[in-house]
């Protein structure tokens, strides 16, 4: 597993409260119900905990967990 994705996954399961037995690369976002309120908080959260911008339009049209992890590291990896 990437640090990346650990990191969503730990922000996911310790943001905002999702279970952490869904949360897989392959799970799409409606198996781990985060629904368009957890991707306005997801949102907010990130930059915080990762140092990126990134808006809740862009989280919501992630279709897996590993999309989100993408959106990520295209971001991270941007503001190098």
């Amino acid at each position: 597993m990437s640090t990346t994705f650990e990191t969503v996954k730990n922000l996911l399961i310790n943001d905002l409260k999702l279970d952490e037995a869904t949360i897989v690369p392959e799970a799409t976002v409606a198996d781990i119900d985060l629904d368009s309120l957890g991707a306005v908080e997801l949102a907010m959260v990130l930059p915080k905990r990762c140092g990126i911008e990134v808006t809740d339009d862009e989280v919501r049209k992630c279709e897996t967990v590993s999309d989100i992890v993408d959106l990520v590291d295209s971001r991270s990896e941007a503001a190098r």
